[in-house]
C-alpha cells in the first residue's frame, strides 16, 4: 500500500469502525487476495496486509486520521483454501494398424505428444473406430492431481483381399469353369498367411458364398464362436482369344451339357 492511500479505503470499512469491523473485512479480503488463493495475487495481498497493519499501528494521516484503531499486535488467523488437485485432460490420438492386427492382436506404435513413441497393445477382434485408453499418458494433473490419459482411436487400413464383415472375414475365391461345374479342392491362402484347403461342391454358381467355419475373427469372450471366412464366388473367365479349336470344343461341350438352372440373358 502506498503512503498517500486511506488504509479505510483499501479495507473497504467506515472510519467508525471498530476492531471487530475492520478484522472481519481483513479476513473476508485475505481469503481472495492471499496468493495461494486461485483469484489472488501477491501485490494484492501486500496492499491490503499493509492497510491492516497501519490501522493496528494505529496511524494515518490528517487526511485519514482513524483514530486509535485496533490495538498493535491483533493476531488475525486468516483461513485459505488451497486449490483442489485436478486431474489432467485426456489427450487423443489416432492408432493406424492393419486388419491382420486388429483381427488377431498385436502391438502397434503411436506418436504421442511432444514426439514420444509408444507400443500400444491391440486386443484380438479390435474393430475400426475402437477407442484404446492408456491410463496416465494424457496431460500433466495440477496442484498434484494425476495426469490424465491418452484415447487412441484405431483406424483399421484396407486389405486388398480380405474384408471384415462383423466377426466374418469376406475375401473372392475365383474359380474356372469345369471347377465350378465339377467340383474341386482349392487351395487358399488366409488372412493369418497360412493355407488351407476349401472344398467345393459340383455345381456352383458364380455369386455363391462357401463357408469356412472358425476363420474369421477369434471368439473374444469364453463361450463365444470365432468368425468364419466366407468366400464369395466368382468365375475366372479366359481374357486372351480362343483358339478355332477352343471354340469348337466349347461349342460341342454346351451342346452336351444340361440347361442351366437359370434362364439366360437376352
Amino acid at each position: 500500500m502506498s503512503s498517500s492511500e486511506d488504509p479505510y479505503t483499501v479495507l473497504g470499512v467506515d472510519r467508525t469502525a471498530s476492531r471487530e469491523e475492520i478484522s472481519r473485512a481483513f479476513r473476508a479480503l485475505a481469503r481472495s487476495r492471499h496468493p495461494d488463493s486461485p483469484t489472488g495475487d501477491r501485490d494484492s495481498y501486500a496492499r491490503i496486509r499493509d492497510a491492516y497493519e497501519a490501522l493496528s499501528r494505529g496511524r494515518a494521516d490528517a487526511d485519514g486520521e482513524a483514530g486509535a484503531g485496533p490495538e498493535r499486535g491483533v493476531s488475525i488467523p486468516v483461513r485459505v483454501r488451497r486449490p483442489r488437485p485436478r486431474r489432467g485432460r485426456d489427450a487423443h490420438a489416432e492408432l493406424r494398424v492393419e486388419l491382420a492386427q486388429a483381427v488377431y492382436g498385436g502391438t502397434a506404435s503411436l506418436h504421442a505428444a511432444g514426439g514420444a513413441r509408444l507400443e500400444v497393445a491391440v486386443p484380438p477382434g479390435t474393430g475400426d473406430g475402437a477407442r484404446l485408453r492408456l491410463r496416465g499418458r494424457g496431460s500433466a494433473g495440477a496442484h498434484g492431481g494425476p495426469p490424465g490419459d491418452l484415447v487412441a482411436t484405431v483406424r483399421v487400413a484396407a486389405h486388398p483381399v480380405f474384408r471384415r464383415d462383423g466377426d466374418d472375414l469376406r475375401a473372392p475365391l475365383v474359380l474356372g469353369y469345369a471347377e465350378m461345374v465339377l467340383g474341386t479342392e482349392a487351395r487358399v491362402a488366409a488372412l493369418d498367411g497360412s493355407e488351407i484347403t476349401v472344398a467345393v461342391c459340383p455345381g456352383t454358381m458364380p455369386g455363391s458364398t462357401v463357408r469356412v467355419p472358425g476363420r474369421g475373427v477369434p471368439a473374444r469372450a469364453p463361450g463365444a464362436s470365432a468368425g468364419a471366412l466366407l468366400l464369395e464366388v466368382t468365375l475366372d473367365v479366359p481374357a486372351g482369344p480362343l483358339t478355332g479349336d477352343q471354340r469348337a470344343a466349347l461349342h460341342r461341350l454346351s451342346g452336351l451339357l444340361p440347361p442351366p438352372r437359370k434362364a439366360p440373358r437376352r
